[in-house]
């Protein structure tokens, strides 16, 4: 009797450990290997992993998959110095949703470890402060040779109008009144040139003043304004 007694509790552990060393899985029926989850049509609550595996595939061409991540993806392994290796995306990322850091509209910023190329327009919300909203290039006879208006909440749309000499008037669809205005002019140095611009009482217009530095009179010059 003694010796059945071991054997039965021997094969209950050698049962056990077999389990344990795999997948732990909740419910009836649920799935106790990766093997039986592939097999197994409901869902699987797994409540650990003991098994490290050095990859895993999920989803096949032209069919896919969703999985779920209900947490924070982490990676514990670290270099020969002892400092954190970063999770490593080995291709494309395509992201569907919004890119932040922290809980929503916390005014946390998200921080870019490296030069960064856009191949496409990168847009801000007006109030946001030091960044570039609009700006625009005119030659010396108020033609816009360049323009941009990189604000995504409100149009900035602007024109430019050459009213006598060194006088430009830039009219903008919106009240730029409150942004940070800088004027730019285009001289050299041998003709340099000095800029200043007065905003209108309604803010839509920046009156240009362009003016030869040695002489102090006012000259046609290309010049370029910013709104940030």
């Amino acid at each position: 009797m003694t010796v059945y007694t071991k054997v039965v509790l021997v094969a209950g552990l050698c049962g056990a450990f077999a389990v344990g060393g795999v997948l732990a899985a909740t419910s009836v029926g649920a799935a106790t290997s990766l093997s039986d989850a592939a097999s197994l049509s409901q869902n699987n609550t797994f409540t650990g992993v003991v098994n490290q595996f050095p990859s895993i595939k999920i989803g096949s061409q032209g069919v896919g998959g969703v999985t779920f991540f209900n947490g924070t993806i982490i990676n514990v392994t670290t270099d020969e110095g002892g400092l954190e290796n970063p999770v490593t995306f080995g291709d494309d990322v395509r992201i569907d949703g919004r890119i932040m850091r922290g809980p929503w509209y916390n005014e946390q910023p998200v921080w870019v470890a490296d030069d960064m190329q856009v191949d496409g327009t990168i847009q801000q919300g007006r109030l946001d402060d030091g960044v570039m909203k609009a700006a625009v290039t005119s030659d010396n006879a108020g033609t816009i040779t360049q323009s941009v208006d990189n604000t995504a909440d409100q149009s900035l749309g602007m024109t430019v109008g050459h009213s006598a000499a060194g006088i430009y008037t830039v009219a903008f669809e919106s009240d730029v009144s409150d942004r940070y205005i800088q004027i730019s002019p285009r001289g050299s140095s041998t003709a340099p040139t000095a800029a200043s611009g007065v905003v209108s009482s309604d803010g839509k217009t920046v009156t240009v003043y362009i003016a030869d530095v040695i002489g102090g009179a006012l000259v046609n010059q290309a010049f370029t304004l910013t709104v940030f």
